[in-house]
């Protein structure tokens, strides 16, 4: 079990990162990728959380015509939940949409309680 600590770091993934990024998915059941839901993954498209070398947290997006910006894929390590990970990647990503003129942001969502925790 890793140590949490407050100082991590967000950043852009690295190409190198990618298969890190599917296994991290696999506790979510996402790592199926390429697939019809999900196409290969691009590092330019990804922001990761990395403490002492280890990903925490990872977070996509794409973009779609007319300025509009689509959320992908995210998760955070099973062991480092509730620590609001998952609330500084979605916001981060945010402004990187933003700052690239996104001017909408969609998210596709399933489950009830991560529709709420989006909202």
């Amino acid at each position: 079990m890793l140590k949490f600590e407050s100082s991590y770091e967000i950043r852009f993934a690295r190409a190198e990162e990618i298969p890190d990024i599917i296994e991290l998915m696999r506790h979510y059941n996402m790592h199926h990728i390429p697939s019809p839901e999900m196409s290969a993954l691009d590092c330019k498209c990804f922001s990761v959380a990395e403490q002492n070398g280890q990903l925490l947290g990872a977070a996509g997006y794409t973009f779609l015509p007319d300025d509009v910006g689509k959320t992908t894929i995210m998760a955070v390590r099973p062991d480092c939940t509730r620590l609001g990970l998952g609330r500084k990647l979605q916001t981060r990503r945010m402004q990187i949409l933003r700052g690239l003129g996104c001017v909408k942001i969609i998210t596709n969502a399933d489950r009830p309680e991560t529709i709420a925790w989006y909202k």
